[in-house]
């Protein structure tokens, strides 16, 4: 979660600049991104395929 970019581009950065954040957004796992406001807060919602 972020506070306070104005844009999805400048949350996307945050994130970026994060390990935590940058190591789940780099996981060879993780095959789509969903990224949400909600007044000034920004969440990311990663999504992996389920192995069968």
């Amino acid at each position: 979660m972020a506070k306070g970019p104005k844009n999805a581009a400048e949350a996307i950065a945050g994130w970026t600049k994060s390990p935590e954040h940058c190591k789940n957004m780099m996981n060879a796992q993780m095959k789509e991104m969903g990224v949400g406001r909600y007044n000034e807060y920004w969440a990311q919602e990663l999504g992996a395929i389920s192995p069968k």
